[in-house]
């Protein structure tokens, strides 16, 4: 028989363990989906105020402010013209 590192009891306890995992990230797709979503889209309401910051002197939090009801106000336009 072939040597193991684990012995029995530890491998099907490795095994289980892995299959709990991934059965949890199956789980857990449609939130971790929803976390990336937001990254994103905080990424890019940072980019657009860093851009309102270098334009127009505003502060941090103005321009993040105006960058996100900006988003808001495409995001209206675009639904009343479909």
């Amino acid at each position: 028989m072939a040597d193991s590192r684990w012995p029995y009891p530890k491998r099907i306890l490795f095994a289980a363990a892995v299959g709990v995992g991934l059965v949890l990230l199956w789980q857990l797709a449609d939130v971790l989906v929803l976390a990336f979503g937001a990254i994103v889209i905080a990424t890019i309401v940072r980019g657009l105020a860093r851009r309102f910051e270098g334009w127009s002197g505003l502060s941090t939090h103005t321009s993040g402010i105006l960058s996100t009801l900006s988003m808001l106000a495409l995001l209206g336009l675009d639904k009343m013209a479909s």
